[in-house]
């Protein structure tokens, strides 16, 4: 059934000089339900990409679509791996293409992703049980910007909850240092 649409009617605004805000409880807390803050994608579908997308491109995919990550698939529609804007915008960018003898134009989202099986997530039912101040404890345990949750009776990824969705619940700036994982990095991170 087809729904027909209409011009709304609007009405002037010279008597609307105020602008409303949230009140003291309106605001979300570190002890809310995590579950409040998860990105469900069953109700908002998630930036995919494939691993063979030039880098560049992901980063317009990604500016696009107000988001700072993407799944990243192969070319079945399997999950494989996570992109950032972080990864993105990495030091890792110039070291890789310089090593590899090529410019950042010719590295791909699958060069730069975190694979699959370096992440962690939560299930659906760790969520129902945990509040977004655990969340933010888990990001800043694992030195990540993005906690993926699964749905193990479905057995897929089925949400996603950010460090920038946290500091908007919370309305202050949350800072996640990325933990460095291969030497190669923390000789980066020491000298950077």
């Amino acid at each position: 059934m087809s729904y027909p649409m209409h011009a709304l009617r609007s009405i002037a605004l010279h008597d609307f000089d105020s602008i409303r805000q949230p009140a003291e409880g309106d605001s979300l807390s570190a002890e809310d339900p995590a579950a409040l803050i998860m990105t469900d994608f069953s109700q908002t579908a998630p930036l995919t990409l494939t691993r063979d997308v030039a880098l560049d491109a992901a980063h317009v995919a990604m500016r696009d679509r107000y988001v700072r990550s993407a799944l990243i698939t192969d070319s079945h529609g399997h999950f494989v791996g996570l992109l950032t804007l972080a990864d993105i915008n990495s030091h890792r960018v110039l070291a890789l293409a310089t090593g590899r003898g090529q410019t950042r134009a010719d590295l791909t989202a699958g060069d730069l992703m975190t694979p699959r099986n370096s992440l962690s997530g939560i299930t659906l039912q760790t969520l129902g049980h945990s509040r977004i101040g655990d969340c933010l404890n888990t990001l800043e345990r694992d030195g990540r910007q993005h906690l993926l949750i699964t749905d193990p009776l479905k057995g897929d990824i089925c949400g996603i909850i950010s460090a920038s969705d946290i500091a908007r619940a919370l309305h202050r700036p949350v800072e996640i240092p990325r933990i460095a994982e291969t030497f190669g990095q923390v000789v980066t991170a020491l000298h950077g």
